[in-house]
C-alpha cells in the first residue's frame, strides 16, 4: 500500500521483476556431479575422485568451484540464503574429502584445520650453485563468503574501470 499526493492510500502493483535460479534443478545437478547425496535433505559427501589430490590441491579445486558458481549465480541470486546453501554443500564436501584422504571424520579435520580450513604448507627450494637452502610457508584457505564478495567487487570493478583497485 502506498500514499498518493492528496493522502489517500493507494495500491501499488509492484511490476519489479525478481530473478533467481531453480535450486532443486542446482541440486540435483551437484548430486549428479558426486557433491552431494540425492535424498530429501542433499546432504554433502566427499568427491572420491579428489582423494587421489594432494590437500592443498584439494583445497585449490574447491576454490575454483566456488568462485565459478559465485560468478555465475551471485547476480540472479536475490536472497543470501541460496548462496550459502550452495557455498555450504562445497565446503563440506571438501571436509569430507580431506577427512576420506586422512582416513578421519570431518569433526576432527575441522579441529586441525579451523574454520574457514586453512592448511599451511612449508615449501623448500634448493639452489644448487650456491648451496643454499630456503624455506617459504603457504597456506592454503578455503574460500568463504565473505572472501567471495571482496573477490566478486574487485573483480567488477576492475571491469568496468578497466584498471585494477583494491577494495579493503
Amino acid at each position: 500500500m502506498g500514499v498518493n499526493e492528496y493522502g489517500d492510500l493507494i495500491r501499488d502493483a509492484g511490476w519489479e521483476m525478481r530473478f533467481s535460479i531453480d535450486m532443486d534443478r542446482m541440486l540435483d545437478n551437484l548430486a549428479i556431479k558426486g557433491f552431494c547425496r540425492k535424498d530429501k535433505n542433499y546432504r554433502p559427501i566427499a568427491k572420491s575422485p579428489f582423494t587421489l589430490l594432494r590437500i592443498e590441491e584439494i583445497i585449490i579445486k574447491y576454490n575454483q568451484m566456488i568462485l565459478g558458481a559465485a560468478n555465475y549465480f551471485l547476480p540472479v541470486i536475490d536472497t543470501k540464503k541460496t548462496y550459502i546453501r550452495l557455498h555450504y554443500i562445497y565446503e563440506y564436501s571438501c571436509y569430507g574429502t580431506i577427512a576420506k584422504k586422512l582416513k578421519r571424520n570431518i569433526s576432527k579435520i575441522r579441529q586441525r584445520f579451523g574454520k574457514p580450513l586453512t592448511y599451511s604448507l612449508m615449501e623448500r627450494t634448493r639452489l644448487k650453485k650456491l648451496n643454499k637452502t630456503t624455506e617459504k610457508e603457504r597456506a592454503f584457505t578455503l574460500y568463504d563468503y565473505l572472501t567471495i564478495n571482496e573477490k566478486l567487487l574487485e573483480a567488477r570493478i576492475k571491469f568496468k574501470t578497466g584498471r585494477e583497485i583494491i577494495v579493503r
